[in-house]
């Protein structure tokens, strides 16, 4: 069953707003206007569970910039926000969350992207599909409550020995391009990669790092061919169902030299992406000194998009796609 915490006072005011003790915020009341204070209530149900632990978490960097994303940490759903001063009325003026999650519970179980960009526009609820709660928030360029047009919603996790419950480790890693990517030739990484580094100019052999994360198994592996279509304005992806581990460059330094993509997936996993999202790239890849990533946990990136600019601040966008998990545990920690 879901509930309704009526925020219609507390929200008006600063400080903070919460779901009743051991439940998990699954979405959002609105009214009317666009502005803080027309957040009017929390969607949540019960975890059916009498002990939970909790963490805070500053959400101010995220939701203060567009195209970001605000999360719970990995495992932990949100109970709670607290807000700016009454005259703060954007959606940057969500400056801290509440997370929780039932004493023994580990990492997220299943995961979706929710899309709020049309039920966030207008009067009316906008809410995670049962069994999920709310874990994340995306906002766009837009600054007012209806900015917020995606939601992160998964399941209960299981036991917190279970990391292996899911086909990539949780931990992220960098591998050094900085000579590899200088001439013709791959350039790979020791798992599945979910981002990039670039330095200080937009010729190849200045995207300096990729970063990445470890299945817990073997992979199966397909060549990409992307030599026409990174040849003009476009999406250049992996297989469904794979990711990407390494990428071929040819002798000259733009945009179109990259070649080929090696895509790869867990052995065991199905030849299907988990839920997908895009992410806009189109200022971090246009920056010196900058990292563009997939920030959504248990992700990985399975294509990038172009423009007509044939260098490095040509990369527009990284298409993100998540791994499910390998197995569940038995202990039910399912949001009732």
């Amino acid at each position: 069953t879901e509930y309704e915490a009526d925020w219609g006072y507390s929200f008006d005011h600063e400080g903070w707003s919460f779901s009743p003790p051991n439940t998990a915020i699954t979405g959002f009341r609105r009214s009317h206007e666009n502005n803080l204070y027309n957040l009017e209530a929390a969607k949540y149900r019960s975890t059916q569970f009498d002990e939970e632990e909790c963490e805070y978490v500053n959400l101010s960097p995220a939701l203060d910039n567009a195209n970001s994303w605000g999360l719970c940490p990995d495992g932990y759903f949100f109970h709670g926000l607290n807000r700016g001063p009454w005259e703060c009325k954007h959606i940057g003026c969500i400056e801290w969350g509440k997370c929780c999650r039932p004493k023994g519970a580990g990492r997220w179980g299943q995961c979706q992207i929710a899309d709020w960009s049309t039920s966030f526009d207008d009067t009316g609820s906008s809410t995670c599909p049962f069994p999920y709660g709310l874990v994340g928030l995306y906002r766009s360029g837009t600054s007012g409550i209806q900015g917020i047009e995606l939601a992160y919603c998964c399941e209960l996790g299981v036991p917190t020995n279970t990391e292996t419950n899911y086909y990539l480790s949780a931990t992220e890693y960098a591998a050094d391009w900085s000579s590899s990517f200088d001439s013709a030739g791959w350039s790979s990484a020791d798992g599945f990669i979910t981002g990039f580094h670039r330095s200080s100019g937009t010729e190849l052999y200045y995207l300096e790092t990729a970063f990445y994360r470890k299945p817990h198994e073997g992979w199966t592996c397909k060549h990409g061919d992307w030599s026409a279509s990174l040849d003009h304005a476009g999406w250049s992806l992996c297989p469904e169902g794979y990711y990407i581990k390494a990428l071929e460059r040819s002798n000259n330094y733009n945009l179109h030299n990259v070649e080929k993509a090696d895509c790869c997936k867990p052995n065991s996993a199905p030849e299907k992406w988990g839920p997908c999202y895009e992410e806009d790239w189109s200022y971090s890849f246009d920056q010196q000194h900058s990292d563009s990533k997939c920030k959504l946990p248990n992700t990985a990136l399975v294509g990038l998009e172009r423009d007509e600019t044939d260098n490095l601040s040509g990369i527009k966008k990284g298409k993100c796609c998540q791994l499910p998990p390998a197995t569940m545990g038995t202990q039910d920690f399912s949001v009732r």
